[in-house]
């Protein structure tokens, strides 16, 4: 999602007068084209964004049963 925001933007700007559908595929057929080392910065961003969600989860499941015992 993180090559599909940066690139979309892109896409979109150098080809204003394209439907939405056709910007979407232009940035799948760009995405093809990368090489290992060009994906490697939006994996880490993914990697990282990943991690981000699993701490707030686990906040929020520990909030959860807080609220779950207060109610008991």
């Amino acid at each position: 999602m993180f090559f599909v925001r940066e690139t979309r933007t892109k896409v979109a700007r150098e080809m204003p007068d394209i439907p939405p559908l056709d910007i979407m595929k232009e940035v799948g057929k760009i995405w093809q084209k990368q090489t290992e080392i060009d994906l490697v910065k939006f994996r880490e961003h993914a990697k990282l964004d990943s991690l981000r969600y699993q701490a707030e989860m686990e906040k929020f499941i520990c909030m959860l049963n807080s609220l779950r015992k207060e109610d008991q």
